[in-house]
């Protein structure tokens, strides 16, 4: 998702602050962005963010697993192997509690919300 860099940047000090700093990886592009994601990179920036991907590809190779019961805070948009979830708009924030066994979801947010759940390829 991209957001203003200074929300890039309070996010890297609260994560420095709560002693969470080596889960994040962050490499600020300077000067880049606009109306393209890579707007006005460089030729060095972009081949940079490529071997910092590829590096990130080949220390992370076991896939995330999600429990079958848990919750999520929805920024916009989820994507796991077993299911997604939509919000209406990116801008919006929901709490979704899910039960995998029992194929249940519940989405609460407090301003109105729509979504769309889907399972695998098919929509619940």
């Amino acid at each position: 998702m991209r957001v203003p860099v200074e929300h890039a940047r309070k996010f890297v000090r609260a994560a420095k602050q709560l002693g969470k700093s080596e889960i994040v990886q962050y490499y600020e592009l300077e000067n880049a962005g606009g109306a393209e994601h890579w707007g006005n990179a460089t030729e060095q920036q972009i081949s940079r963010m490529a071997e910092l991907s590829e590096e990130n590809r080949k220390n992370h190779r076991k896939p995330v697993e999600i429990p079958d019961k848990g919750s999520f805070v929805v920024g916009g948009y989820l994507f796991t192997k077993k299911f997604s979830i939509l919000l209406d708009s990116v801008d919006k924030m929901a709490v979704l509690e899910y039960d995998l066994k029992e194929k249940k979801f519940e989405v609460r947010s407090e301003v109105k919300c729509d979504f769309c759940i889907k399972w695998g390829d098919s929509g619940i």
